[in-house]
């Protein structure tokens, strides 16, 4: 989403110019006190609500970037984006006060969805007259005194009612207890609402940031739409685990399964294990194993009996069973295994397949630097470094020493819990900026 993109890009643009304003000037404007009234004007019935701690982001930004890690590397990238970006952008003098909280919602009506930003505002002229340049398609803004909303919608919804909303979101405060009287936890400087809308249910998510470590945990009350399985998968590189699939998601996989001429149900979950890519001489192949679970029974005949899309994916068929088949590429062989009505397995180690009951609702654990990981390819593989995403995310998976998120349902509820940890004690803040420079070099 171009706003939430353009949002992003001014986080590091303004800790930039901490550099250039100086660190102790800015820390005594961070320590008064202010009044964050746009908790007052989040929408009733949101299904997704998201509060973002700015001044608490911000401290520890300054401390942890600036005077605990003192990045060279960083410091570098900051002062180049700082010169570069910040006085040709709208974001300079749009009226925004991201010292302050921010708000992030998204609500679901009849015929589309809307989500959009709440900022407390320091200048509601700049707001209503700079705002507008960095709109993109089905983007509007209103503001009121010192709150203003930026919002985008997505379906049917027409202007004149995004309009419509986005005023009447600031037309009455809404006092909503769950928001202003939260605890915020030493370090904490995001928290996530969700509805009983949303896959996870309705609950609540904490994310800390300490020093080295950015730590989750949540409480949500179990979705009824919840996915078991017969089968897991043995744990082997990095390794994922979900039955919590965005709908567009699921719908972009069927249609390029049916795209490829594999024409199977719904998936409604999946476990994957990736150990890398192998670059050949005409093929790029992933090593990795994967289970998909179904919606409905898979027509195991036609799956099995039609070897043409196979072909066309430059498989050769070695052998076939009533249940499967073995399959060439290069000279990797993968393995196809219909397990039962539902499920089937897809790759290169079929003994990792466990007959295991898994009710798990999200597991990420292992090695991220598999992700990344190529093998072979040549000035493909080299060229592949000096591209900025490919770049960015080898940096930060190599950094991670450790990165587990369990999400299990237990007893009518759904614990969350979790921990992104950063090797040499390097702060949360200066590896992501790393991430976010690199990113957008």
């Amino acid at each position: 989403m171009q706003l939430e993109f353009k949002l992003k890009r001014i986080f590091p643009v303004v800790i930039g110019l901490t550099l250039l304003w100086g660190i102790f000037l800015l820390s005594e404007f961070l320590l008064v006190k202010k009044e964050n009234r746009n908790l007052l004007y989040i929408p009733t019935s949101a299904d997704l609500v998201v509060h973002i701690d700015g001044k608490s982001f911000f401290q520890s930004a300054i401390y942890d970037v600036f005077i605990a890690d003192k990045d060279r590397e960083v410091f570098s990238q900051l002062e180049k984006l700082a010169k570069k970006d910040f006085d040709n952008t709208p974001w300079r003098d749009a009226g925004i006060d991201l010292l302050s909280d921010v708000v992030y919602f998204e609500k679901s009506l009849a015929n589309g969805k809307i989500s959009g930003f709440l900022f407390n505002l320091t200048n509601l002229e700049n707001f209503q007259k700079n705002t507008p340049l960095i709109f993109g398609k089905n983007q509007f803004s209103h503001a009121k005194n010192d709150v203003g909303i930026l919002i985008k919608t997505a379906g049917e919804i027409s202007p004149i009612q995004a309009k419509m909303f986005a005023k009447k979101t600031l037309l009455k405060e809404t006092l909503n207890q769950k928001f202003l009287q939260k605890t915020i936890e030493n370090g904490q400087f995001l928290t996530v609402f969700t509805s009983d809308k949303s896959a996870f249910g309705k609950g609540e998510m904490k994310i800390q940031m300490r020093s080295s470590q950015l730590l989750f945990d949540g409480e949500f009350i179990e979705s009824a739409r919840k996915n078991a399985s017969n089968w897991t998968l043995r744990k082997d590189g990095f390794h994922l685990v979900s039955s919590i699939i965005p709908s567009n998601l699921v719908d972009t996989l069927q249609s390029k399964m049916r795209a490829d001429g594999f024409f199977l149900p719904k998936i409604n979950r999946l476990s994957v294990n990736y150990r890398g890519t192998n670059i050949g001489e005409s093929n790029i192949l992933p090593d990795g194993d994967l289970l998909l679970s179904f919606e409905s029974e898979i027509d195991k005949k036609t799956l099995i009996e039609n070897q043409i899309p196979w072909q066309k994916l430059g498989f050769v068929i070695e052998a076939s069973t009533e249940n499967g088949l073995l399959l060439l590429r290069e000279d990797k062989v993968y393995t196809l295994r219909i397990l039962d009505d539902k499920t089937l397995f897809f790759g290169l180690n079929s003994a990792n397949v466990l007959q295991q009951k898994n009710n798990d609702l999200f597991i990420l654990e292992g090695d991220m630097t598999n992700l990344t990981e190529i093998n072979g390819g040549g000035l493909m593989a080299v060229g592949l470094n000096f591209y900025p995403p490919y770049k960015a995310s080898k940096q930060l998976f190599q950094s991670f020493s450790v990165a587990n998120i369990q999400f299990k349902s237990s007893n009518g509820k759904a614990n969350l819990i979790g921990k992104f940890e950063f090797k040499n004690q390097k702060s949360v803040m200066t590896e992501m900026l790393r991430f976010m420079l690199t990113l957008n070099n």
